[in-house]
Order: structure tokens, then sequence, then C-alpha cells
């Protein structure tokens, strides 16, 4: 897990592998930001940040691959889902979304590389 104090991070996962990852948000004065009421998206995107080319797997509360325990933000990716993205070279972004509606676009983004089956990550 990493405590995001830029807001950039790299991942690295494998098909046919697993895949967990947590993300915890700081104050300036370094207390933890728990997320009680707030909702979450994350998107693996084809292409880069200034040229992005679509979603090709997105990670939600709604489909199971994206949890809060606390101030931890998790994502989650079975087998099955780690086999539906091909290997490559991806971006990524986590927007949170406050209880009163309130967008925090992109607290956190960055590279997401996705390895080969037998690659190791």
């Amino acid at each position: 897990m990493d405590a995001v104090d830029e807001n950039t991070v790299d991942i690295i996962s494998e098909r046919g592998i697993d895949f967990q990852y947590g993300f915890s948000f700081e104050t300036e004065s370094g207390q933890l930001i728990a997320f009680l009421g707030f909702t979450a998206t994350c998107n693996i995107i084809a292409g880069t940040p200034d040229d992005p080319r679509g979603v090709v797997l997105p990670i939600t509360m709604a489909n199971g691959r994206l949890l809060f325990n606390g101030a931890v933000v998790s994502l989650r990716l079975t087998i099955a889902d780690t086999m539906l993205l091909a290997a490559g070279s991806y971006w990524f972004e986590l927007i949170l979304t406050s209880p009163d509606g309130l967008n925090r676009e992109r607290p956190v983004w960055g590279w997401w590389q996705h390895e080969p089956t037998g690659v190791g990550a």
C-alpha cells in the first residue's frame, strides 16, 4: 500500500495472477483521510493522458474491483479480470466523489504496466 503524497503512482500487474493494490491519502499534517460515504471509480485506459483512447477495464465499487476499507482504497483484480486485460502499457486514474457530490478529479493517477503471463510483476 502506498501513502499518496504526490498524485502519481506506477503499477505493474501480470496476466493470470490475482492483483491487489491499496492507496491511502493523508492530510497536510499527516493524518489519514477516511472515505466514509465516498464513491469511486478507477479506470485503466489505453493511450496516454494527453491522448486517451478509451477505458479498457473499469474498476468500480459496483463491479467489486474497488473497495474502501477505512482510510484505504483497494483495487482488486481476480485471475479472470487480469486475463481480460491484454499485456501492454496503459494509464489509470482514480476518481473519488464525496458524499456531497464534489468530484476530486484524479487524486492519483499513473502508468499501469500489465505483463504477459509468466513474466512476473
